[in-house]
């Protein structure tokens, strides 16, 4: 555009045999006027840039400690135990909290591409927390609830040295910290104000200046600033698939995939059942293998005591409903009638059909 508009400009002064300067009445000595929009559009481009590069160091430390602390108390949660169904369920919450980390991002930037299916693994497509009613109505609340209930529940909460409760909450503040500033995004009139404050240095130069090399690079001028402008838009919000965003699917989907272990081989679809039955009944009582439901742990921590999960809530308990069946009834009833009002999050979670509004 400024290519044109320069060459438009020489055009007039060969043409007319005047510059576009002196033919406007413009004075030779350059006006305050000219210096403060020179000078605006050159400190508004640097401060855009400076803002959106220190954005971006931010946004990726926290996806960098988001992966770390997650991974972390993973590990340590599965390392408390040699029970594969605790591992098991351990690894399902943490595939859980992932999806419903998605749909709050979904739910807060309307993005709906990202398919939960594409972050539920196929060891946990049968458990309980994945049922569409199930994540309508829970949120990273209630999964935090769930998850510290179950872990005292399994006594894997380390009373004494309290380890794992450093590690979760260490978890907890990065998965907020992550979601605020996915949802919190960039305004976009900083931008707008930059852009406008350079459109006016651009249109002024071949007007205050009768210097003709002015006039020359004007295009070259345009195309640095915009550069920049267009550099500092995709730092500010690298959460997509352009080129210098984070790779924060990536990220997501690592975390939700199960982490193979020996000891866990062939256990998947019996403590995916074993879970999901206790979650909705609250009968965990277990006696098919070594490791049977109430028993007393034999190692640290909390070795000694009882692994009975009579403290542990049902879903439907967290939610105020009696039977876990009166909850998917009252849960489908708000999907339907949300859907209905033309919602799109009802079509977005159930992700074992097709979503109309998505892209595989």
């Amino acid at each position: 555009m400024y290519t044109l508009y320069a060459g438009a400009v020489l055009y007039f002064e060969y043409s007319a045999g005047i510059s576009l300067h002196t033919y406007l009445g413009f004075p030779d000595r350059r006006s305050s006027a000219t210096n403060s929009i020179q000078f605006l559009a050159a400190f508004l481009t640097g401060l855009t840039m400076t803002d959106a590069a220190q954005r971006y160091k931010v946004a990726m430390a926290a996806l960098l400690d988001f992966r770390e602390t997650v991974e972390t108390l993973r590990v340590s949660l599965c390392s408390a135990t040699i029970d594969p169904k605790l591992r098991i369920s351990t690894q399902c919450f943490i595939a859980w909290m992932v999806v419903l980390f998605q749909k709050s991002l979904a739910y807060f930037t309307e993005d709906f591409s990202w398919r939960l299916d594409n972050l539920i693994p196929g060891e946990f497509q049968n458990a309980v927390l994945f049922q569409p009613e199930v994540l309508w109505a829970f949120e990273i609340q209630e999964f935090q609830y769930v998850l510290t209930n179950f872990m005292v529940s399994s006594h894997l909460w380390d009373y004494k040295e309290k380890t794992i409760q450093v590690l979760y909450d260490r978890a907890m503040r990065s998965l907020n910290s992550l979601c605020e500033l996915l949802q919190v995004r960039n305004p976009t009139a900083k931008l707008a104000i930059s852009k406008m404050s350079v459109h006016a240095l651009l249109l002024s130069i071949p007007i205050v200046n009768e210097d003709r090399n002015s006039i020359y690079f004007v295009p070259f001028v345009a195309a640095l600033f915009y550069s920049v402008l267009a550099l500092a838009q995709e730092l500010s919000d690298p959460w997509g698939d352009d080129m210098h965003d984070l790779p924060l699917q990536d990220v997501m989907k690592y975390l939700a995939m199960p982490v193979g272990a020996e000891r866990d081989e062939g256990r998947f679809e019996v403590s995916i059942a074993w879970l999901s039955y206790g979650l909705t009944t609250g009968k965990w009582k277990y006696t098919e293998d070594e490791f049977p439901i109430p028993r007393m742990k034999h190692q640290e921590p909390n070795k000694g005591a009882k692994m009975d999960f009579e403290a542990m809530r049902t879903l439907q308990d967290v939610t105020g409903y009696k039977t876990f069946e009166s909850f998917c009834k009252a849960k489908a009833h708000d999907m339907s009638k949300a859907a209905h009002e033309g919602r799109r999050m009802p079509h977005y979670l159930n992700w074992k059909v097709p979503d109309i509004f998505s892209h595989p």
